[in-house]
């Protein structure tokens, strides 16, 4: 299309005979540099990019995980190896990438095997269903693990903005939005854009963020920054034969351990969820009203992030426009009410 008001990099989307070459060209490698005989490919039908469980050596059960990134830059290779050398700190080695490639030499974004975790996902089925199902507790009770890893900012691992504190970080959840769009973009990209090319309602942008600023400054009780999943969802926790285990670290990175739960109830406001999570978790330093604060600017960032993909690979303005002004009145909403 011509126009397009914010263009970004082709999303890797092989047909049946590229995805064959490509898995041939991946097993030879594989063969080669970690003799290994891989037997077979499953392709999985979820997520945002091309997985495949992995066998080897005629095995029925899967021993890997083979990711093929669809877009430029996500997930980050960089971070979650050093996310996993983290999580290995503290005794959580159920995850290690084994092998990747950041070229372009098989696939337009690069790959990573990593090791396979065997079990049955957390209420895959029913989704967000509230039975008896136990994964906003495990989530709640291996989350407090996972933050004794603590961290000497806010922002992300590796490259990517970082902040001396929580208001900080929300301060600059501008910044921390336009960098969370990695390398996608064909041209230099800000959020600040939309206001500017007439897309948000006029001040739109501009009065958002004054008012994340001011309610950032509200929370007043220390908050430490640790490293955090980011994905809380039941189908990111496997049940293995040694316990829960977490999977699906492409959105971790430094923070408040209370953003854990934002992510879930962006989708499912659910204060059942929210109380389960919070009793579990147990820790009563900070105040109700400043969770909340954490909560809905965490939400916001993500609204805001949504608003933004609106307008990717599109050039009929009006259409944008239409779309915007749904996450605008949401937006709105959330700014100016308690969470529940």
């Amino acid at each position: 299309m011509d126009n397009i008001l914010f263009p970004i990099e082709r999303t890797f989307n092989p047909n049946a005979a590229e995805e064959e070459i490509m898995l041939e060209k991946i097993k030879t490698i594989i063969s080669a540099e970690l003799k290994m005989n891989i037997s077979s490919f499953q392709r999985l039908s979820l997520g945002q990019n091309i997985n495949y469980k992995v066998c080897t050596d005629k095995e029925e059960n899967p021993k890997y995980l083979l990711r093929i990134i669809t877009r430029k830059g996500y997930p980050s290779i960089n971070t979650l190896l050093k996310c996993y050398d983290m999580l290995s700190s503290i005794k959580m080695r159920d995850l290690e990438i084994v092998y990747y490639d950041t070229t372009s030499r098989v696939a337009p974004y690069g790959y990573f095997l990593q090791s396979w975790v065997e079990g049955n996902n957390g209420d895959t089925e029913m989704k967000f269903a509230l039975d008896s199902n136990s994964w906003v507790e495990d989530f709640a009770l291996i989350s407090r693990q996972v933050h004794t890893i603590e961290m000497p900012y806010f922002g992300y691992i590796g490259d990517g903005p970082k902040y001396e504190s929580i208001q900080q970080y929300f301060y600059n959840t501008d910044k921390i939005i336009d960098y969370s769009f990695g390398d996608i973009f064909k041209d230099k990209f800000s959020i600040w854009d939309l206001e500017k090319k007439g897309i948000t309602s006029s001040m739109f942008i501009t009065e958002t963020f004054n008012k994340v600023r001011s309610q950032a400054y509200e929370i007043k009780s220390p908050v430490k920054s640790v490293l955090l999943h980011g994905d809380m969802f039941p189908e990111n926790m496997v049940y293995a034969k040694k316990g829960p285990v977490l999977i699906d670290w492409d959105e971790t990175r430094a923070g408040w351990w209370i953003c854990e739960i934002a992510r879930n109830l962006f989708f499912m406001n659910s204060k059942e969820v929210f109380e389960r999570f919070i009793k579990a978790y147990g820790d009563e330093s900070v105040s109700m009203k400043e969770l909340n604060i954490g909560i809905k600017l965490e939400q916001v960032r993500q609204m805001l992030r949504q608003l933004c993909m609106c307008a990717f690979n599109i050039n009929n303005k009006e259409e944008i426009k239409e779309k915007v002004r749904g996450y605008e009145e949401k937006i709105n909403l959330k700014l100016e009410n308690d969470l529940f």
